[in-house]
């Protein structure tokens, strides 16, 4: 493929998903306020059928590239219930190490006042080539600072091809979060699949 043909290939792919009114797509980087919007921790489990724009229900996307990725409720590779949650690079002439992507939920800080916020998980990838996937956190102050620490830390991300395995992570004793944003990475190319989260306090 010539680069003229993949510029306008990648234009034509972004021109079309900036003209999906469904798609609810937020770029964040690190260290930014984040825009989550408080919920209650809900469809932790992405048993929900998709939404319109493929996402799992009650999951916004946020991350560096998420428009060039593909979310959906996966009902055939799944740990249990009806389905799980896919994330995969979309586009193999974009398959950098250095982009990713991932989906968000914020709760209240109630209940994880001097304590860890823990988060729990079931993580399976394919051809994941780049950092991995991970399960990660953001605790935030009420002025979008940090408030306890970002989570994966380097030694927490699976790569590779990996069969379903456990995942956990936590910050530690918070004080002083107005907001905890959590949710599943993927960190470079390839296919992740996520399923049975849990959160509670640790």
């Amino acid at each position: 493929m010539t680069m003229r043909t993949s510029a306008l290939r990648f234009a034509l792919v972004v021109a079309i998903i900036l003209l999906l009114p469904a798609c609810n797509v937020i770029k964040v980087s690190k260290g930014e306020s984040d825009p989550g919007v408080l919920t209650n921790a809900k469809n932790l489990g992405f048993d929900e059928p998709a939404a319109g724009d493929g996402d799992p229900p009650g999951w916004d996307r946020r991350g560096g590239e998420p428009e060039l990725y593909l979310f959906e409720v996966d009902p055939n590779t799944k740990k249990s219930g009806a389905s799980s949650a896919l994330i995969r690079l979309g586009f193999e002439e974009e398959a950098e190490e250095g982009i990713d992507t991932s989906l968000i939920q914020c709760v209240e800080p109630d209940g994880f006042e001097g304590k860890s916020f823990r988060l729990t998980g079931w993580i399976k990838t394919q051809g994941a080539a780049g950092q991995g996937a991970a399960l990660w956190i953001g605790a935030y102050d009420a002025a979008g600072g940090d408030a306890g620490g970002w989570f994966p830390s380097d030694d927490q991300w699976r790569a590779g091809d990996q069969d379903w395995s456990l995942y956990e992570a936590h910050t530690p004793p918070l004080a002083g979060a107005d907001k905890i944003c959590f949710g599943p990475i993927l960190y470079g190319p390839g296919s992740a699949w996520f399923d049975e989260l849990k959160v509670s306090a640790g």
